[in-house]
């Protein structure tokens, strides 16, 4: 027992992985969950590019608050998405990749 609680602290002591935030850009996402790191409160615009698979978009403020949910069903249905800004959280669930264009 005491081999086992050696090893398993030893694991998890080297196999650590700290979770960094990404820069969000215009870009293709799937199923995922994204912290918005470097946004200047910018709206964007999303768009479902796979067919016949219903995907949902949860944006989350930097207090955790539900700020914005749509359901997207149908490919190329478009989702005008409000201001975006530093702390926010983008959520993605389903099978689906949502194309997210930030403007400027």
């Amino acid at each position: 027992m005491k081999k086992f609680l050696f090893a398993l602290i030893t694991c998890l002591t080297i196999f650590k992985t700290n979770a960094y935030a990404i820069d969000l850009k215009s870009d293709l996402y799937k199923e995922g969950v994204f912290r918005v790191d470097s946004t200047s409160g910018n709206t964007a615009t999303a768009k479902l590019m796979t067919p016949d698979s219903t995907t949902y978009l949860l944006i989350f403020d930097e207090k955790n608050n539900l700020k914005l949910i749509r359901r997207l069903d149908f490919k190329n249905e478009t989702a005008n998405l409000e201001k975006i800004s530093n702390g926010s959280i983008v959520s993605i669930i389903g099978n689906g990749e949502i194309y997210i264009d930030f403007k400027d």
